[in-house]
């Protein structure tokens, strides 16, 4: 096995839903100017494309014609908010309904479409550095990665904070429903048997009284 390239420095951060892992991956990788790998985007835009085209049961491999849009998908913040970009393209309403976030998480669970996916994410990899968030990232895809964070956060500040989210993108949600749909996704997570959510050795970080800013510090406290 090829040993991994130490030369560009990596710092990941797992977790589950809603614990701020983008939030946190935008500011850390703007504070760095480091390159941003968001994986749960990945699998959204996957999702968003199985639904569209109406064969998401059957969906277990790559599709060739979406590597291009996945190697290109980015998040930036414009007042205030966040904006998903794929291929220069605005998708941040399309890419955040719920329906789209259901699909991806059911998709995420088929382990030869997690095995397309190593090689399209490492490709974000370059230098100087790059912030990936997501499930596996230390686990899986940057076992090599120089600062690994694991960020935890409670069920009901979880739906809190992506409640706020949707109601500030225009969706029309019960928090009630974000708690179970939260709770629904923590368990296929943690029951997923080919990676550990939490790698050896990583720092775990509890987010639920930390703001961004505090979050972040304490990260780049370790990375020191």
């Amino acid at each position: 096995m090829a040993q991994p390239d130490r030369s560009v420095r990596v710092i990941t951060l797992d977790g589950l839903a809603a614990t701020g892992k983008s939030a946190l991956a935008t500011l850390l990788g703007n504070k760095l100017e480091w390159n941003i790998l968001y994986s749960g985007l990945l699998y959204r835009y996957i999702a968003f494309c199985a639904l569209r085209e109406g064969n998401a049961a059957e969906i277990d491999r790559l599709n060739p014609s979406w590597l291009s849009d996945l190697a290109s998908i980015s998040q930036s913040t414009y007042e205030g908010q966040n904006q998903i970009w794929v291929n220069g393209e605005n998708y941040t309403e399309t890419l955040q309904q719920e329906k789209v976030a259901r699909m991806a998480s059911i998709l995420a669970q088929r382990q030869s479409l997690r095995e397309d996916m190593i090689a399209i994410q490492r490709q974000y990899k370059q230098a100087p550095g790059l912030v990936a968030e997501g499930r596996d990232m230390a686990s899986v895809i940057f076992p090599e990665a120089v600062c690994k964070v694991f960020l935890h956060a409670s069920v009901a500040v979880r739906a809190q904070r992506r409640y706020k989210q949707l109601i500030m993108s225009g969706n029309n949600v019960k928090i009630a429903d974000i708690e179970h749909s939260i709770e629904k996704r923590d368990h296929s997570d943690k029951t997923r048997t080919e990676c550990a959510l939490r790698a050896k050795g990583a720092v775990v970080i509890s987010t639920d009284n930390l703001s961004l800013e505090q979050t972040m510090q304490a990260i780049l406290g370790h990375l020191a």
